[in-house]
């Protein structure tokens, strides 16, 4: 049996129509199908309605028909790419239905568990380099005195150690 082939247009299209059926008032709210839903009467928690992996061809065929703007934002398509941007010329020169969607995705976080700045792990010298690179510059820029003192020391040193008398 050959492969169905989907074009760009029926994906988008079929996912909005899905979504816009879900909504029987059309300025209301949408449920953003690309986020986790928490039940209100059992306060559990749903995973998303499309995987990351459905998200992002959903993505990826949306901007390909300039129609990014009518997808809800998610993992796959932040708010910063133009996703849910609601542009109504859009929606109206492809046909597609406009919808408000309800939630934005959690921002990316740098930090870990802890709530503290993920650590650098590596071995200790590469931890260490940056310390060690200003410590090294420090130090050469008073290397020739250092090496002045040293010398006259060593002179001073060779002279006590001399006995007064030549035999």
């Amino acid at each position: 049996m050959p492969a169905k082939v989907r074009t760009a247009n029926t994906l988008v299209a079929r996912f909005l129509e899905r979504a816009a059926a879900q909504s029987p008032n059309p300025g209301a709210l949408v449920p953003n199908p690309f986020l986790p839903q928490k039940n209100s009467q059992t306060g559990r928690w749903h995973g998303p309605r499309y995987s990351l992996r459905r998200q992002k061809e959903l993505v990826k065929q949306a901007r390909a028909d300039g129609v990014i703007g009518l997808l809800p934002p998610g993992v796959k398509a932040r708010r910063e790419d133009g996703a849910g941007e609601r542009s109504d010329v859009a929606s109206a020169s492809s046909g597609l239905p406009a919808l408000n969607w309800e939630g934005e995705p959690a921002p990316k976080s740098t930090v870990g568990i802890r709530s503290t700045q993920r650590r650098f792990k590596g071995h200790k010298w590469e931890r260490e380099a940056k310390e060690r690179a200003e410590f090294v510059a420090k130090r050469m820029e008073t290397m020739a005195k250092r090496i002045a003192e040293a010398k006259a020391a060593k002179i001073q040193e060779r002279t006590k150690a001399r006995p007064s008398l030549p035999f």
